[in-house]
């Protein structure tokens, strides 16, 4: 037995991102999809999830909402900079908290991992014929990546 949070499973299963990934289901079988996804990959899953909406503490509405948000995205770059992402796998919403990577550059990563085919990437240094990504950026990101 396994157990999974379902902690903002329904702020996803409403969301714009939601309807994008399962246009033909209704919001409570993509509430579920995303709980049943967090058993294989829980970051890439909580990532989806706006921040006020994870449930923190009784008391986050208490705190400034920038100061708040700021700090749980700060956490969360923490996290995913830590554990390392898989460039073969990971979505738009993983890729754009690695260091020195923001949206613009995870949609260009996944666009050449596509142009790739199959394979995807091989090496990291394939990141630098990514269009964005140039020495520094490469020297922020290519460490928390596989």
């Amino acid at each position: 037995i396994i157990t999974i949070s379902e902690c903002g499973a329904s702020v996803y299963s409403i969301s714009e991102l939601a309807q994008q990934e399962f246009p033909n289901l209704d919001a409570s079988l993509r509430g579920t999809i995303s709980i049943a996804r967090r058993v294989v990959n829980p970051l890439a899953e909580l990532v989806k999830i706006p921040l006020e909406a994870l449930g923190i503490g009784m008391y986050q509405h208490d705190a400034p909402k920038e100061k708040l948000k700021e700090s749980l995205k700060k956490t969360v770059e923490e996290c995913v900079n830590q554990i390392g992402i898989d460039l073969n796998s990971a979505t738009t919403h993983v890729l754009q908290y690695i260091s020195g990577l923001n949206k613009t550059i995870a949609n260009s990563i996944i666009q050449y991992r596509i142009e790739c085919g199959p394979k995807g990437f091989t090496s990291r240094k394939q990141l630098l014929e990514v269009q964005g990504i140039g020495p520094k950026r490469f020297q922020l990101a290519a460490g928390f990546l596989r």
